[in-house]
């Protein structure tokens, strides 16, 4: 049977009602269900073997366990970044086409990497390059203190003197869970 990988069963045992009781009692304030789901197998009173470990580190073991079946998070490090300092268009065919007039300022922008564009702070676009120029070569690579001129996949955006161009690149991270029961 194909078992969703973001639910997680539970099975508890206890040596007395009491202590059993006591764990469902933080098992309920489990919020995180839209993270990963528990699913409580079983829960009952019986011998508790040597082995047994005691309910806090149960718990860690159960964190990890929810964070090992949470989907992927993605997080951005840029490689570098470049300011406008001017705008113009060119000409390809029957259309103009938006170029941004850069230098970069720190890092490197690498043509095949991911796109950023921001303004006062917020990101207003995100994408890929459609070109990248240093003089009138087309290159793959600007480093620190050059120049270069650059076009994005979305003709519609106009670049304003004083934006910044971050590029960055993508890592998956295992994601954690924020359940905290308190103790």
């Amino acid at each position: 049977m194909e078992r969703d990988s973001n639910v997680l069963p539970v099975i508890i045992k206890g040596d007395v009602d009491g202590s059993v009781e006591a764990i469902l009692n933080i098992i309920d304030t489990y919020d995180a269900s839209h993270e990963c789901e528990l699913e409580l197998v079983h829960s009952g009173v019986g011998d508790i073997s040597a082995n047994d470990v005691n309910l806090a580190e149960t718990f860690n073991d159960l964190q990890e366990e929810l964070s090992s079946r949470l989907p992927c998070a993605v997080e951005e490090h840029p490689v570098g970044e470049a300011a406008i300092l001017a705008t113009f268009s060119v000409t390809e065919g029957k259309k103009k086409v938006p170029v941004a007039g850069c230098r970069v300022q720190k890092g490197q922008l690498e043509k095949q990497k991911k796109f950023k564009l921001t303004r006062n702070g917020h990101v207003i676009w995100k994408g890929s390059l459609t070109s990248l120029k240093h003089q009138k070569d087309d290159i793959s690579i600007v480093k620190t203190g050059m120049d270069c001129g650059l076009s994005l996949d979305e003709e519609n955006m106009e670049f304003k003197v004083g934006d910044r161009i971050v590029c960055y690149e993508e890592k998956q991270i295992q994601a954690k869970t924020f359940w905290d029961p308190g103790f």
